[in-house]
C-alpha cells in the first residue's frame, strides 16, 4: 500500500471535520434522549485486509428500540443507534494507521440473543504513519520528515452477526465485516476490507 506524505487535509480542515463528528454525536444523543436507551462499549481485534493486526474501541448509543413478533409469535427487538469508533492497525515494517468514524447502526435481536447488524459511517478520518522518511529538495538537500504519513476521509459500510446474553441484557460477542474507502488516494479511491471480532457490554437507561 503506497502512502505519499502530501496531505490533502490541512489542519484547519482536520479540526473542522473533528468538530462535525463531535457535533453529530452530541446532536444524536440529545435529540433522542427522551427514549429508553442503551449505551454499549465494545473492545475488539481489528484486522485490515484480514491479516494486518489491530484494535478497535467502540461506543454505541441505542436511542430507539421497538419490539415485534415473528410468525411464531416470538418477540424480537429492533434497535437504531448512533456510534463512534476509534481503531487502528499495523502493516509490519511498512506503515501504521489510526482512524475515527461516526455513523448509525441497525440491529435485529432474536429471542435467544442472536442478532444481525447493518451500519453506515459517513463521517471518518484516517491517518497513516510511515517509518522514518526523508525528502529531497530541488536543491538536493535531504531533510527528515516529521511524523510522515497522510490524512484521508474514510467513510464505511458494515455488516455483522453477534450473540448477546438476552434481549434485556445486550452483553456478548460479535463478528463484523467493514468496507472502508480512503479518499482521495492519489487520483482515485482505495477500498479496504476489514474484519472485527470483539466483546461488548452495555448499560441501559430508562426514560424518566
Amino acid at each position: 500500500m503506497n502512502h505519499s506524505v502530501n496531505c490533502p487535509l490541512g489542519r484547519k480542515n482536520f479540526f473542522a471535520s473533528v468538530s462535525v463528528v463531535l457535533g453529530f454525536l452530541i446532536h444524536s444523543f440529545s435529540a433522542f434522549s427522551q427514549y429508553d436507551s442503551t449505551l454499549t462499549f465494545s473492545l475488539g481485534y481489528y484486522g485490515n485486509n484480514l491479516w494486518n493486526p489491530g484494535f478497535s474501541f467502540d461506543t454505541d448509543y441505542t436511542f430507539r428500540e421497538t419490539k415485534a413478533d415473528d410468525d411464531k409469535s416470538r418477540s424480537y427487538l429492533k434497535q437504531l443507534s448512533a456510534q463512534v469508533k476509534l481503531a487502528g492497525y499495523a502493516d509490519p515494517n511498512i506503515y501504521q494507521a489510526r482512524f475515527v468514524q461516526a455513523g448509525f447502526r441497525y440491529r435485529k435481536i432474536k429471542p435467544r440473543g442472536f442478532y444481525c447488524m447493518l451500519g453506515i459511517s459517513p463521517l471518518g478520518l484516517y491517518r497513516s504513519f510511515l517509518p522514518e522518511t526523508y525528502q529531497v529538495s530541488s536543491k538536493g538537500d535531504v531533510t527528515k520528515i516529521t511524523i510522515p504519513g497522510r490524512w484521508y476521509f474514510a467513510p464505511e459500510v458494515s455488516a455483522g452477526l453477534g450473540k448477546v446474553t438476552s434481549i434485556q441484557n445486550p452483553t456478548g460477542v460479535y463478528a463484523h465485516i467493514h468496507l472502508m474507502v480512503l479518499m482521495p488516494y492519489n487520483t482515485y479511491v482505495l477500498p479496504l476490507l476489514n474484519v472485527e471480532l470483539g466483546y461488548q457490554f452495555a448499560i441501559k437507561f430508562r426514560r424518566k
